[in-house]
């Protein structure tokens, strides 16, 4: 919590739109607030911040009374009265900088002066309040602990409907374990799952927590700006159908990167290979620790308590069944997180002053249904840069992540696999509406009903949980927190298993003779390991300072993954370039891009599209000669 010190305004008020000035000349000096059709000053008061979005205001003198004492109406025993006849205000102005709306907090006696000190304690615990004057002329030397708290309690049921679900996802586990035989059904399963099942677990892996949470937020706090991005997906389905997939099945992999060393060299596949395990240990991080942060701060539900037993629970049942436990896993998940998502739309729809119609015309009034940003600016996201952004980060995922390829390659022919593609593009589209109209609810719920805001709450990625615990019934908050949960370990559980499989195929077997019994224990222990490092690494970003999730996983995406897109483009569509130029150029596109996030101020959605482009034209410029031999 970061707190600072100031005297009230006029005219920092009036900028804010939030306050109604006294038609009395004398009065452009004393500014007042209508809160609830009731009038309260704010002269004399001392403000500070507190969380991410809230300014509070303690203390301040009385409207009616300091009126009178400049205007010269006092009588003659105005100095003379009880403090508390001059009503120095006890209650705390709260002001929401997202919302523009201003609310109250239960205050105390102690707090009734005027020109207090504010002053931040150690270990940011809340404040001193001291000095200031209890009536006119009358100065106060006690210094009063200040603290906003909020009471937290998950409660038995909410827990009860929890703890069922994460048995429920063991329980599944310990079932395909059971039917498991040999590696091609823990890597593929068997080439079994139908195209609907794995175009939702392509969709449930891609929709982690991030989505589930992170989007809610972005709208909440901006707008849809973000949402064109979606529909690229459904845009690079079709080259994915026409041209990667038929690749990938006609080689017959079970790693993505095999593909590398058969096209190029083992050097390339290896570093292609290592490099997606990082991003995907990091990716596992982010996604354990930002619902277990939300969480935290909304239920009161330790962090690390939170960050082990998804981490530990999703590890477990990934490694005793397999890529078709983690399927069929997401498959459940996803539809709870679809379902989840539905019903929060419309229960804060109807919970807006106004319903569903006052929920648009509030959004419509703050444009907060904005879809495009139509500045050139390269270092915000303009509609260019999200459309440039969109293809090529899409693109990437679709292309070169062996989480997304292992799906296509878990179907029983290529037709069904091109099915669950367009399945999953459909559905990033559709069901995304669903989560950016949450956050827009979010805040269209909070403009009609600031008290219910949690001044406390330091990350805007809490306010969708901090909702739930706070207007949903027991239980029906319980089932959307399971849902955050089914969000984090659908990811994490497929982010385990693809990472188990390149590293037992291309490092283990690439340079061990194994049998196919031996390779299933290995992938078992490398789904533990990478698991258990992925766990610690969460635990060390609890001590980080990020301030939207959904930016950051993109901006890592932009910068681990780039130069992948360009290796597998490479692949399928420049059969003249040798394995030295490709390997040249993805290098040369990975530190393009890093120093593009260092040196200069272009978004982070042109990371992934500046990192393939050149990424290609370095190798197709050292393979220049190739394309004017004479046939």
């Amino acid at each position: 919590m970061k707190a600072s010190v100031a005297t009230t305004e006029a005219l920092a008020l009036q900028r804010s739109g939030a306050c109604d000035l006294n038609s009395h000349p004398e009065a452009t000096h004393n500014p007042q607030l209508t809160i609830h059709n009731s009038y309260h000053a704010i002269i004399g008061s001392t403000c500070t911040t507190s969380g991410y979005s809230h300014v509070l205001f303690f203390g301040g003198v009385d409207y009616d009374i300091f009126l009178s004492a400049i205007s010269g109406q006092q009588d003659s025993l105005y100095l003379r009265h009880q403090p508390e006849w001059y009503r120095f205000r006890k209650d705390v102005l709260t002001y929401h900088t997202i919302t523009d709306s201003w609310g109250l907090l239960p205050g105390n006696e102690l707090l009734a002066r005027a020109g207090a000190c504010l002053t931040p304690e150690v270990g940011g615990k809340g404040w001193s309040y001291s000095g200031g004057e209890l009536m006119p002329g009358i100065r106060s030397a006690d210094v009063t602990h200040v603290e906003v708290t909020n009471d937290k309690s998950f409660g038995w049921l909410n827990w009860t409907i929890l703890v069922l679900y994460l048995v429920g996802m063991l329980g599944m586990g310990l079932y395909f374990m059971r039917k498991e035989n040999g590696a091609d059904d823990f890597f593929k399963g068997g080439g079994r799952i139908p195209w609907w099942a794995a175009g939702i677990s392509i969709y449930a892996t891609m929709l982690s927590a991030i989505t589930y949470m992170a989007i809610p937020a972005k709208a909440y706090t901006t707008d849809w700006t973000y949402y064109p991005m979606l529909w690229m997906i459904l845009l690079v389905s079709f080259p994915v159908i026409w041209y990667y997939l038929p690749y990938f099945r006609k080689l017959n992999v079970t790693s993505a990167y095999e593909v590398l060393e058969q096209r190029f060299n083992v050097v390339t596949r290896l570093m292609a290979s290592a490099l997606f395990c990082v991003f995907m240990i990091a990716r596992m991080a982010l996604v354990l620790y930002l619902p277990s942060l939300a969480l935290t701060a909304v239920t009161g539900i330790d962090i690390y308590l939170c960050i082990v037993l998804m981490g530990l629970v999703t590890i477990v049942y990934c490694t005793m069944g397999g890529v078709e436990a983690v399927i069929w896993g997401d498959v459940v998940q996803g539809l709870i997180l679809v379902g989840g998502a539905i019903f929060s739309v419309i229960y804060l729809a109807m919970n807006t002053e106004g319903g569903f119609g006052g929920c648009i015309d509030i959004a419509l009034d703050n444009d907060k249904f904005r879809l495009f940003d139509w500045s050139s600016s390269w270092a915000q996201p303009t509609w260019w840069v999200i459309i440039i952004g969109g293809i090529a980060n899409n693109l990437i995922s679709y292309t070169s992540d062996q989480t997304v390829i292992q799906r296509y390659l878990t179907t029983p022919d290529e037709k069904s696999a091109g099915r669950g593609i367009l399945v999953n593009g459909v559905m990033s589209v559709f069901v995304s509406v669903a989560f950016y109209m949450i956050g827009t609810g979010l805040y269209t719920f909070y403009k009609t009903n600031p008290a219910e805001l949690d001044v406390t709450m330091t990350q805007a990625d809490a306010i969708f949980p901090f909702f739930m615990m706070s207007q949903m019934p027991a239980g029906i908050a319980g089932a959307l927190i399971a849902a955050i949960f089914a969000a984090t370990m659908s990811t994490i559980s497929s982010n385990i298993n693809s990472v188990a499989t390149a590293f037992s195929i291309d490092f283990w077997k690439r340079f061990r003779r194994t049998t196919d019994s031996q390779l299933v224990v290995v992938a078992r222990w490398a789904s533990v390991v990478s698991g258990m490092i992925g766990l610690a690494l969460a635990l060390l970003m609890a001590t980080w300072d990020i301030q939207s999730f959904l930016d950051f996983f993109n901006e890592a995406l932009g910068l681990l993954t780039s130069g992948l897109g360009g290796l597998f483009f490479i692949a399928v569509f420049m059969k003249r370039v040798k394995g030295y130029a490709a390997l040249t150029g993805f290098v040369l596109g990975e530190a393009v891009v890093f120093w593009m996030s260092e040196c200069t101020d272009a978004n982070f959605f042109l990371f992934g599209a500046t990192g393939m482009v050149v990424s290609i034209v370095v190798a197709w410029l050292l393979s220049i000669n190739s394309y004017f031999k004479k046939r």
